[in-house]
C-alpha cells in the first residue's frame, strides 16, 4: 500500500510559533509533528479511500500494555466494538524495522486486531492474522 502524502487538505493554525493539525477523532488541535503528519494522513485514507465512518476509529487510544500504560496511533473497531484494525505511525525519518514491528504486536496481545498498518508514511506494510500467523496484504478492505 502506498500511504497517499499530500492528497488531503487539513484544517492547520499556528498556535505560538508551532503548527497545529485539527484531528477529526479527538476534535482538538494537535501540535503538526512529523508522526502526527504520518498519522493524520492515514486517519483521512481511512476515512475518504476505504470509507470506515468516523465514530468507529480512535486516534492516540489509551491502552494498558504488561501493567504500563501506552497509545496506539489508530484503532479502527469493527460494528461489534471488536478492534478491526490496529495502526502504528512513525515519523518519516524512523525506520520500518523488526523493532517497529515489535511494538505493533506487543500491543496487538491487548487489542488482537485482525489487520495492521505500520507506516512511516514513505514505507507502508500492511498484514493481516491468520491461523496464527502474520500474512503480508496489499492493502485494506474498503468498509462494509
Amino acid at each position: 500500500m502506498t500511504l497517499p502524502l499530500g492528497k488531503y487538505h487539513f484544517r492547520i493554525r499556528e498556535q505560538e510559533g508551532k503548527n497545529e493539525v485539527f484531528d477529526l477523532c479527538r476534535k482538538v488541535f494537535i501540535v503538526l509533528t512529523p508522526e502526527e503528519f504520518v498519522r493524520q494522513h492515514l486517519l483521512y485514507y481511512l476515512l475518504q479511500e476505504k470509507s470506515y465512518p468516523i465514530s468507529l476509529i480512535k486516534t492516540e487510544q489509551g491502552l494498558h500494555v504488561n501493567e504500563t500504560f501506552k497509545r496506539s496511533d489508530i484503532i479502527v473497531f469493527d460494528k461489534e466494538g471488536k478492534v478491526l484494525i490496529l495502526c502504528e505511525c512513525k515519523a518519516s525519518k524512523v525506520k520500518i524495522d523488526f523493532k517497529t514491528l515489535e511494538q505493533l504486536m506487543i500491543y496487538n496481545q491487548t487489542l488482537q486486531a485482525r489487520y495492521f498498518v505500520l507506516t512511516n508514511g514513505v514505507t507502508t506494510i500492511v498484514a493481516t492474522h491468520e491461523s496464527g500467523k502474520l500474512l503480508e496484504i496489499q492493502d485494506l478492505p474498503k468498509y462494509q
